[in-house]
């Protein structure tokens, strides 16, 4: 009796609220909430808040490393640049050289 009056009102409770049950994406959470709004994602503020942190520290992470693989093709493509200066102006010197022999 008890167990069917708890099915009846759990169904119940399901018809008032149109976009159902949801289960927390966030991944130490996930627990099942009932979704009052349909843009309602999160069980809880906090959970919210915690995912959209982690989300902002990743993309500043990738961000970062963008900037580090990009400064250091710089620093190589100068590198590279240094040295072939270098190692024309050696020819030169060498050609001047022998042209004075």
């Amino acid at each position: 009796m008890v167990k069917e009056a708890l099915v009846l009102r759990f169904s119940d409770l399901l018809k008032s609220v149109p976009q159902g049950i949801r289960r927390c994406p966030k991944a130490n959470c996930r627990r099942l909430f009932l979704q009052a709004r349909r843009d309602a994602i999160y069980c809880t503020r906090i959970c919210q808040s915690v995912e959209a942190a982690a989300r902002s520290r990743a993309e500043e992470a990738g961000a970062k490393a963008k900037k580090a693989a990009r400064t250091a093709r710089k620093n190589q493509a100068a590198l590279d640049r240094q040295g072939r200066l270098v190692a024309r102006g050696s020819k030169r010197e060498t050609r001047k050289a022998s042209k004075r022999k």
